[in-house]
């Protein structure tokens, strides 16, 4: 007599086109069974038991449930991620696109959660982000970042509020000017200045400057203006501070 139970891995019957969204706990996120999906797996890419996911669903036949039907997914009851954050992946996620985000690599991601399948990513599966460990070649740095494609050197000056300087000084030997994605960079603390350079040539800023107002009539990016103020944060190009600018004509 064959056991009833090895259905539970199989989808018997092709999709229902209406398929109902049932009344699910206002914390609980919702899967809607595709075919070729086992409630075991959907369980696992959940965090779930299947058990738990079964106790979420009374209405749904563990032994013959539909392509198209809709589940309540509950809150998973403890997920083991030791070192790291949790997330919950959105429906247009990618484990590169995660990766990047969170400035670490789609191995790291794999290795920390070893339910995910081939297919990647669910909408609502639930993630353990690892923890960034800064390694022995940051000295003085709080953090480390991969870079993404198209990221500069201002970029992260910006987004950390940091003075080119600071950057350069906790990354010794690399040309910050030539960025690639997936480089990992340095990051010193918040509001980390550099040191001062003397300079011959200098401006005074008027009202409605800008940084990149400054740069367009000299005739240079906004990273080169930054390099020539090692200690300026971004947001320091305020009226009659007085910088640093290139020698005219060059």
């Amino acid at each position: 007599m064959t056991d009833l139970r090895s259905y539970l891995d199989v989808l018997k019957t092709p999709a229902s086109p209406e398929a109902v969204e049932p009344e699910c706990p206002a914390d609980a996120g919702i899967h809607t069974i595709k075919r070729g999906e086992t409630l075991k797996g959907i369980a696992r890419a959940y965090a779930l038991t299947l058990k738990e996911l079964l106790e979420a669903n009374p209405t749904i036949d563990p032994y013959a449930y539909r392509a198209g039907s809709v589940l309540c997914i509950p809150q998973p009851a403890s997920i083991e991620c030791c070192d790291g954050r949790l997330y919950c992946a959105r429906a247009s996620d990618t484990l590169q696109g995660i990766g990047e985000s969170f400035g670490v690599t789609q191995e790291a991601l794999a290795k920390n959660n070893p339910s995910l399948g081939k297919g990647g990513v669910v909408a609502g599966q639930i993630l353990c982000i690892p923890a960034k460990r800064l390694s022995q070649t940051c000295p003085g740095a709080v953090d480390q970042i991969v870079l993404t494609q198209g990221t500069g050197f201002y970029d992260i000056l910006t987004a950390y509020n940091i003075s080119y300087g600071a950057l350069a000084a906790v990354n010794p030997g690399v040309d910050l000017g030539s960025l690639t994605a997936g480089q990992v960079l340095c990051v010193p603390a918040t509001g980390a200045r550099g040191e001062p350079l003397p300079c011959d040539w200098v401006y005074v800023i008027r009202q409605g400057d800008t940084a990149q107002s400054i740069s367009k009539s000299l005739g240079i990016t906004v990273g080169r203006l930054m390099m020539l103020n090692p200690a300026f944060l971004p947001g320091d190009f305020t009226p009659g501070i007085t910088i640093c600018t290139p020698p005219r004509g060059t």
